[in-house]
């Protein structure tokens, strides 16, 4: 336990260490709010009383980002400066929020709140995978197993506090569709001041390194269609797989 609080206060010490973890912790507590303003205005709604397929639904839309978008993110934030990507995509996310908020003033709950809720969550993975791969760049070595449990620990922590307090918020702001827009504009504001955090790292201290990247989007795809012909030619693989995707 000892050990591991020294590296523990050893990574904490890092300046560029703190940056990162502060825009991680910011973004997903907006995050939270988000989805705190998301569940009461769909799922929670006594007005609209969605159905079990409108609330598969929503949770579908919250889950797709994750396995869509995460193999291919790394090809990018091999390609790009994860600097710059945790800036502008933090930003992108705020923006992206605007016409959600229209939804809400709109009382829509339909096919077009999805579809930006969709590239909300998929630029929010996106962000997620810039993250993790900076992580890296700012720790030695011997901290990094440490830093990895801790900054997604506390990522979560984040986003969990942000969904209690968003519910606050709204009751405070008087509850129904006028106090979940007040808790998306929090919820952009978040993102911006991750954006603003992030700015105070230098350009390249996150990576890429320069090195020609090896994968590639056709790469990623081949990958997964060998994957899928490994998973038809061994059984119990396949099934076990498919009971996580059941589950």
């Amino acid at each position: 336990m000892g050990e591991h609080r020294g590296h523990l206060r050893a990574i904490l010490r890092g300046r560029d260490f703190r940056l990162l973890y502060s825009t991680r912790v910011t973004g997903q507590f907006g995050d939270g709010l988000l989805q705190s303003a998301l569940a009461t205005f769909v799922l929670f709604s006594p007005e609209r009383a969605p159905t079990a397929a409108a609330i598969a639904a929503s949770f579908a839309i919250l889950l797709l980002p994750y396995s869509v978008i995460g193999p291919f993110a790394g090809v990018l934030l091999d390609r790009w400066s994860r600097r710059q990507v945790l800036v502008r995509a933090n930003i992108l996310k705020g923006l992206l929020v605007i016409p959600v908020i229209a939804a809400f003033l709109a009382a829509n709950d339909g096919p077009l709140l999805g579809l930006f809720v969709l590239l909300v969550l998929g630029v929010g993975r996106f962000i997620l995978a810039g993250l993790s791969a900076s992580l890296p760049h700012v720790v030695d070595e011997r901290n990094l197993v440490t830093a990895n449990a801790f900054t997604p620990t506390s990522g979560t922590i984040a986003a969990a506090i942000g969904g209690v307090l968003g519910v606050g918020i709204r009751a405070l702001a008087g509850g129904g569709d006028g106090g979940g827009v007040v808790v998306l504009v929090t919820a952009i504001v978040c993102y911006l001041a991750a954006s603003a955090i992030a700015v105070r790292i230098g350009v390249r201290r996150l990576g890429p390194d320069g090195s020609r990247p090896r994968d590639t989007v056709a790469g990623v795809v081949r990958g997964l269609r060998d994957g899928a012909r490994e998973l038809r030619s061994h059984a119990p693989a396949s099934h076990g797989i498919g009971l996580v995707m059941a589950h």
